[in-house]
């Protein structure tokens, strides 16, 4: 603000704008309108109506808290039609509010919405704190981090999950043995003339295994039947021998969760493959905010922490959110 000399003066400007003085409303106006320049699509009429919400969210905020004030702000951000220079400025605000509320969460994304749409704007800040990082926020960090640096980013995530569209069981198993690496388990494929599972997804942590058998290439209409069930089994038995001081999962990939009453399988997990790819894309989502993300290392693993708790992308969110027990027919 070039007209004010020393932050004595910038104080009582504040002090202005607190108390409502039309001075500052003058004074807010011919600011927003030198320094927005590089909204091309500003009017005198955008302009003013920018200045007009902010005034009346800030008001709100004195007299009825945060929650009508960021209502306010929400309604002008929503609106595409507005230019997002402005209503970048308004995200800002509102996470400067929300941060003064002690919502930090929240504050936070605001904050990086912002920065996202208009890069000249106060750099977000995490306020969040992890204390001892989880290995799988660290492996999901390292992968992110590995692809930045490569330079592949987001699009290399899409070329390796393709797969999960493909109704070939050898696309779609290494696509989902590569998402379980995305998501810091350590994932392999393991059959071997039918020992082993499909995919095995393993927590470093304490050797969890959520274990894979893959259906993806049979018709969508056909129930799970007694013969599949019992791949599962096997598969099962393999790795309770081959990690005998390790408990799992067995989970089916299949079509449907639908199974015919022989195959006894009103106990067994199963994950549709339209289940399945709403974990890639929860993966995806992840991926895309820790990589877009104006951070610091400690920030991002922070953020991987909240996001894989949020998405339901830890073992046990995997089996409560996205699994379901097969009903017979």
């Amino acid at each position: 603000m070039d007209n004010i000399d020393g932050p004595d003066e910038f104080i009582d400007t504040l002090k202005l704008g607190i108390a409502g003085d039309p001075d500052f409303s003058s004074f807010l106006s011919d600011y927003t309108a030198q320094y927005l320049t590089k909204s091309s699509a500003c009017t005198d009429d955008g302009l003013s109506s920018f200045a007009q919400v902010e005034r009346r969210a800030f008001r709100l905020w004195r007299s009825m808290g945060s929650a009508k004030a960021i209502d306010t702000i929400k309604k002008y951000i929503s609106c595409e039609d507005n230019d997002s220079g402005l209503r970048s400025y308004l995200m800002q605000m509102g996470a400067q509010i929300l941060h003064a509320e002690g919502e930090f969460d929240i504050s936070y994304r605001m904050y990086r919405s912002a920065y996202a749409i208009n890069r000249s704007l106060v750099k977000p800040r995490s306020f969040l704190k992890v204390a001892e990082p989880s290995i799988q926020a660290s492996k999901v960090l390292d992968q992110v981090k590995r692809f930045l640096i490569d330079g592949k980013g987001i699009e290399e995530f899409d070329r390796k999950t393709i797969g999960m569209e493909s109704k070939n069981y050898k696309e779609f198993e290494l696509s989902v043995e590569w998402l379980g690496t995305a998501l810091g388990f350590e994932s392999k494929r393991f059959d071997n003339n039918g020992k082993g599972s499909d995919v095995l997804w393993r927590c470093f942590e304490d050797g969890f295994g959520i274990i894979f058998e893959a259906k993806s290439g049979k018709k969508e209409d056909n129930p799970f039947d007694k013969s599949e069930h019992g791949q599962l089994l096997v598969a099962e038995k393999w790795f309770k021998s081959t990690f005998p001081e390790s408990e799992c999962a067995i989970v089916s990939l299949h079509h449907n969760a639908i199974a015919y009453d022989n195959a006894s399988a009103e106990s067994t997990r199963v994950i549709t493959i339209d289940a399945m790819r709403e974990v890639r894309n929860a993966a995806r989502d992840l991926w895309m905010e820790v990589a877009g993300s104006a951070l610091t290392d400690a920030e991002r693993l922070a953020e991987c922490e909240r996001l894989l708790d949020e998405l339901g992308l830890r073992r046990t969110g995997l089996l409560e959110r996205y699994s379901q027990f097969f009903e017979s027919v």
